[in-house]
C-alpha cells in the first residue's frame, strides 16, 4: 500500500522570514501522526501547504503517490478541523452537516448526515442551533462535518484547544475512534504532549521550519535522540555529564543508555521519574543536592533541586522534602540517554 501523505523538500517564505524549511514528513495508511512544536514553528503553514491554501516555495505534496501541485483545495480531499469550530451560526447541526456532505466527491446520499451523526453520537443534536451547543458538543459536530466529506486524510489543528480538562479527557477518546474508524489517516496538532500520547502513532517534532524528530510518542520519551526534544517533550532534565560527575568517579560500571551503550561525557536526559531522593533496589547515588522547591501535585510532590555543581533538575517524590534541607539524589542508571551533541539545535 503506497505512502498516504508525502511531504518533501517543502519550504515556504514569508519575505524574508522562511517557516518551512526543506521539511519531510510521511503519513502511512491507517496512521494517526501527531505534530508539536513552539507557537511559529510552522505547524499552520504546514497544514495551509498541504491543503492548498498556500503555495510553497519549493518541494512537493503528494498524495497517495500523486503530486497535488495543480491540485485546487477542493479536490485534494483533504479535510481541517481547527480550534475555533468554525460552524455556521445560521444553520441548524443538521444544515453543518449538510455542509460537509455537499464537500463529498464520492457520495451524495441524503440519508449519511442521520446514519453519520447516530455512529457518532451526536443524533440528539441535530435540530439545535450552534450558539445553544457546549464546547464540546461543538466540536464533535465540527469533526462530524469534516468526516462527512470522507476526506483521504483529516487534518486537525489544536482541536480541544479551547475545551476544559474534563471536557478534553471525555472528548479524547471519541475522536481518536471516529479517526480510526472514517479516514485513512490523519495528523494531529497540539501542544499538549498528554494528547500526543493518547491519540498518536508517531510524534513529528517541529522546530524553526524542519521536523526533527519522528518516532512514536514512548520512544520520543524514553529515547529522544536531540538537546531540543528531550527538554520539549516531556520536560527531562538535561544534565552536563563529565569525568568530573560523581556517579561516574564514584562506580565500577558507569550509566549506560541509548540501548545500553556507553554514555559518552557530554549532555545526558534523565527524566523525573528517573530520580529519587531514596535509592530503589539497582540505582546509583547521582550526588547530593538541596531543595529549591517542593510542590504537591496530586499524589505526589513535585521537587526542585540544586546539585552541588549548581545544575538544577526536577523529580517526583511521594515525601515532602523541606525546603533548603539538603539531600541524596539516586538514579537509574537505566535511563540515562546520550543526547546527540552534533545535531542539537
Amino acid at each position: 500500500m503506497p505512502t498516504l501523505l508525502e511531504v518533501v523538500g517543502l519550504t515556504k517564505r514569508f519575505g524574508h522570514r522562511t517557516v518551512l524549511d526543506e521539511l519531510d514528513l510521511t503519513v502511512e495508511p491507517g496512521e494517526i501522526v501527531g505534530l508539536a512544536g513552539e507557537s511559529g514553528s510552522g505547524k499552520s503553514t504546514l497544514f495551509n501547504v498541504v491543503t492548498g491554501f498556500e503555495l510553497p516555495d519549493a518541494g512537493r505534496v503528494d498524495l497517495e503517490g500523486h503530486d497535488l501541485s495543480s491540485v485546487p483545495p477542493s479536490k485534494r480531499r483533504i479535510g481541517l478541523v481547527l480550534q475555533e469550530y468554525s460552524l455556521f451560526p445560521n444553520m441548524s447541526v443538521t444544515g453543518n452537516l449538510e455542509f460537509g456532505l455537499r464537500a463529498n466527491t464520492t457520495s451524495k446520499d441524503p440519508e449519511a448526515v442521520l446514519s453519520m451523526a447516530k455512529a457518532c453520537r451526536i443524533d440528539d443534536l441535530l435540530g439545535r442551533m450552534p450558539r445553544s451547543l457546549s464546547g464540546g458538543e461543538k466540536q464533535r459536530v465540527a469533526v462530524v462535518r469534516a468526516l462527512l466529506a470522507r476526506p483521504k486524510l483529516l487534518l486537525l489543528d489544536e482541536p480541544l484547544g479551547n475545551l476544559d480538562p474534563k471536557t478534553k479527557r471525555e472528548l479524547l477518546p471519541e475522536i481518536r475512534g471516529f479517526l480510526r474508524q472514517f479516514v485513512e489517516a490523519s495528523v494531529y496538532v497540539s501542544h499538549d504532549e498528554h494528547e500526543l500520547f493518547e491519540i498518536a502513532d508517531r510524534v513529528a517534532i517541529l522546530h524553526e521550519g524542519k521536523i526533527r524528530e519522528v518516532a512514536s510518542p514512548q520512544a520520543l520519551y524514553e529515547r529522544p535522540r536531540l538537546e531540543y526534544v528531550a527538554e520539549f517533550f516531556g520536560g527531562g532534565n538535561v544534565l552536563v555529564w563529565n569525568s568530573d560527575f560523581p556517579a561516574i568517579g564514584s562506580h565500577q560500571d558507569s550509566p549506560s543508555g541509548n540501548g545500553g551503550q556507553s554514555v559518552k561525557a557530554g549532555r545526558v536526559l534523565l527524566r523525573p521519574e528517573s530520580l529519587s531522593p531514596t535509592k530503589p533496589p539497582g540505582w546509583s547515588l547521582l550526588c547530593r543536592g538541596k531543595v529549591v522547591e517542593c510542590t504537591y501535585v496530586g499524589g505526589r510532590y513535585r521537587i526542585e533541586m540544586e546539585l552541588d555543581d549548581r545544575q538544577r533538575i526536577h523529580l517526583f517524590s511521594s515525601i515532602e522534602l523541606r525546603q533548603f534541607t539538603a539531600s541524596d539524589v539516586y538514579f537509574d542508571p537505566s535511563a540515562v540517554v546520550d543526547l546527540d551533541q552534533e545535531t542539537k539545535e
